[in-house]
């Protein structure tokens, strides 16, 4: 199959941004159209996320980091908002023609046929998150027969194209991912992220070492599948010559694509921490604020913009647009806190 197909879609270029980026910035996926991405999957949609509900909690830590080739980093899966993914979509359409699906992961069927009633007639083709339903559904006998229930169900409502995202969290087998295809995908998109949970707290790790031994994996595994179009989610921005590139229509991105925008080198040249246990709550009624004078240039690490340029000389709050990802706290640890709201009255 020609690589500018994937899932019955003509696509402009073989890479995109994939339904694991947690940064829901309309900025970041203008960036993408203007450098000729040539799909989107939106963040996961569910019904449940499993930290409490009414408080804010991070969505994003870079772990260790190196260079952009060396890196790790944790996200939050099932912590997206879905009014933010309906409203950044609207956006992304008005960008450019770009195919953009919807991602959705449920426990019990009737929860996966409610999501894909929200989002069928509102995106190009719908994503199927296998790999985070095995951890909603805390089953791992007979995961396999659910999961190919749940497709044939799902494709058989849907009215748009329907893909299937299979990580290594699940028992990956050829066998598995005929039956996949058997059922009807239209696609199949392979991660290279583990996810582990420690109480309530659910982590994916993007690793650049990981993204490179599974990759080799997954191309072993992609040979034996009938033919159909296939994605790959890399945690390092692979190039043209790329051998095993040739396998997949469509290479994916997230954590790599943002990092390789902000050049996180300029702000911290290296970065060393622990694996986290435990996602950091936002205090309730307290901002973000950067500290121009300890550490001005980490205005520009924010994705949304939320550092404003022109204010110089201490403190600067973050702008309303800031939604918390945490991604700042992790690179300018040293120059970011907590604050009240430094607005006056």
């Amino acid at each position: 199959m020609p690589k500018s197909f994937f899932a019955s879609y003509r696509l402009r270029s073989n890479w995109g941004l994939s339904s694991e980026n947690v940064i829901f910035s309309k900025d970041l996926y203008t960036k993408a159209t203007e450098e000729n991405a040539g799909i989107f999957i939106m963040p996961t949609l569910s019904l449940t996320d499993p930290l409490e509900k009414n408080k804010i909690f991070f969505r994003i830590k870079l772990v260790e980091y190196n260079s952009d080739r060396t890196y790790i980093a944790v996200s939050r899966p099932l912590s997206t908002i879905p009014k933010d993914v309906f409203s950044l979509s609207e956006e992304i359409k008005r960008i450019g023609n770009i195919p953009v699906f919807a991602s959705i992961s449920g426990g019990p069927l009737s929860e996966w046929i409610l999501l894909l009633e929200k989002v069928d007639k509102k995106f190009d083709g719908i994503e199927l998150d296998l790999s985070t339903s095995y951890i909603l559904q805390s089953m791992k006998r007979g995961f396999e027969h659910f999961a190919l229930d749940i497709v044939e169900e799902l494709i058989s409502i849907a009215s748009k194209p329907v893909i299937a995202k299979v990580s290594i969290n699940l028992p990956l087998n050829t066998d598995f991912l005929e039956k996949l295809v058997s059922a009807g995908v239209n696609g199949l998109v392979f991660s290279s992220h583990p996810i582990y949970t420690i109480g309530k707290h659910v982590f994916r790790v993007h690793s650049t070492v990981f993204s490179r031994v599974i990759l080799r994996i997954v191309a072993s595994l992609a040979t034996q599948i009938p033919e159909i179009s296939l994605a790959y989610i890399s945690d390092e921005v692979l190039g043209k010559r790329d051998d095993l590139l040739d396998i997949f229509n469509v290479v994916l991105y997230d954590t790599s694509y943002i990092f390789s925008k902000i050049s996180i080198s300029r702000y911290s040249p290296q970065i060393s921490s622990s694996l986290p246990i435990r996602w950091d709550e936002v205090p309730k009624g307290m901002k973000i604020a950067l500290d121009t004078l300890k550490g001005d240039i980490c205005r520009n690490i924010c994705p949304y913009g939320a550092f404003r340029p022109e204010y110089d000389g201490g403190f600067t709050e973050a702008e309303e647009i800031c939604d918390y990802c945490g991604l700042c706290f992790s690179i300018c640890k040293d120059s970011v806190k907590f604050v009240k709201s430094l607005k006056p009255d």
